[in-house]
């Protein structure tokens, strides 16, 4: 993955990795408009910017990890409004591939070859897992495509994302094997400007976005002892939409790290 796209995760795991249903026995809520997010910033620094084409799709994503060290990201669409293929400015490329309708892999391209896969499983509606198989060149020429990271998500009865296990490969020729595991504990019921990329999410950084805001989070080693923990608290708008955000990572040792988050639209 490339590294500029870390400004792009942080943002992403900031505003939100889950979505919920709605509890049936409450009133609908009507929908307000959405809002369109135009920036992100990060302690007073401009981490992402979205540009939208007239129909409201996105158009380009800008991220950026320091000043003059930005990747752009152009989306192309098919009559349907799904995307098809995202380029960037460095010569990374996916095309989407579906299945009657639901995203069943990417197609990932460095300069023009084609060096991997995404591939995906649902269950219930939901996605159940992502997994990149990486293309290996044999000696005769042909490539042959090994599992080399995954992960796997788990959800609440609710509907909201649970964890999501991490599995990387061991050794050149071995096995997928657990390397760390984050747990959702609660969220809000506020919406996520963020959604509208979840799938670009998911291909680039095996983060699925979806509706709602976490407000507790924890890492977990591949032996499910705590490595970390994350507090959320949030602002809002009159629309549900968030203002600001702050983010406290307690460590094992140090003070927590503080990220303060401002969302523009």
């Amino acid at each position: 993955m490339n590294n500029r796209l870390a400004a792009l995760f942080v943002a992403i795991a900031i505003t939100g990795l889950v979505s919920c249903k709605k509890d049936k026995a409450k009133d609908p809520v009507p929908e307000a408009p959405a809002r369109m997010l135009s920036s992100i910033e990060e302690n007073d620094f401009r981490v992402a910017a979205f540009t939208y084409n007239s129909d409201g799709t996105i158009k380009e994503i800008h991220t950026s990890t320091s000043p003059g060290n930005t990747t752009t990201f152009t989306f192309t669409y098919n009559a349907e409004k799904k995307p098809v293929e995202f380029v960037s400015d460095e010569g990374y490329k996916s095309r989407y591939v579906y299945l009657n309708g639901t995203l069943d892999r990417t197609e990932n391209f460095e300069n023009g070859k084609k060096v991997s896969e995404s591939v995906f499983t649902y269950e219930n509606g939901k996605i159940k897992s992502n997994t990149l198989f990486t293309g290996f060149p044999q000696h005769d020429g042909s490539v042959l495509y090994r599992p080399t990271f995954r992960t796997v998500y788990t959800y609440h009865t609710n509907g909201w994302l649970m964890k999501t296990s991490a599995y990387v490969l061991s050794q050149p020729g071995g096995s997928l094997e657990l390397d760390h595991e984050y747990v959702y504990y609660t969220y809000d019921d506020k919406k996520n400007p963020l959604f509208v990329i979840s799938e670009f999410s998911q291909i680039m950084l095996h983060q699925p976005v979806q509706a709602n805001n976490p407000l507790i989070e924890r890492r977990l080693n591949a032996q499910g002892a705590i490595e970390e923990t994350t507090m959320y608290s949030y602002t809002y708008d009159a629309a549900g939409y968030p203002l600001t955000a702050r983010a406290s990572t307690a460590v094992q040792t140090g003070d927590p790290l503080i990220i303060n988050t401002k969302f523009n639209y």
